[in-house]
């Protein structure tokens, strides 16, 4: 197993954010807060990582194809940034989550999203 990041442009999908996923799913009272889909769950894209606690994933568009830690990288050569399409695209996307969600999201921005082999 090794760790594999991609470049976002979005959210991540984060301790706080998996919490209230938790909270939705164990919850008796199926309002529709919590769903899968093609894409993962509640409105994230969720990414394999066998040794992560909760989900790890992001709302918003992918920037980069995956680069493994194995790889050797400046941090300056990650140059990419998102276009105008991507970027409402993304803002599309994080505007359906869930207002609960949405509460405790970091800002959007270009992440470093990191999950495992």
């Amino acid at each position: 197993m090794y760790a594999i990041g991609m470049v976002i442009y979005g959210v991540p999908l984060t301790e706080d954010v998996n919490a209230i996923i938790s909270e939705f799913e164990e919850s008796e009272i199926d309002d529709g807060s919590w769903f899968e889909d093609n894409e993962g769950t509640c409105g994230f894209t969720t990414l394999y990582s066998g040794c992560a606690d909760g989900l790890v994933g992001y709302c918003g568009v992918r920037l980069t194809e995956d680069f493994g830690t194995y790889d050797y990288f400046k941090l300056s050569d990650i140059t990419v940034q998102p276009t105008e399409e991507q970027k409402q695209e993304a803002l599309e996307k994080i505007a359906k989550l869930h207002p609960k969600i949405k509460e405790v999201l970091l800002d959007v921005d270009i992440w470093v999203i990191w999950y495992t082999s």
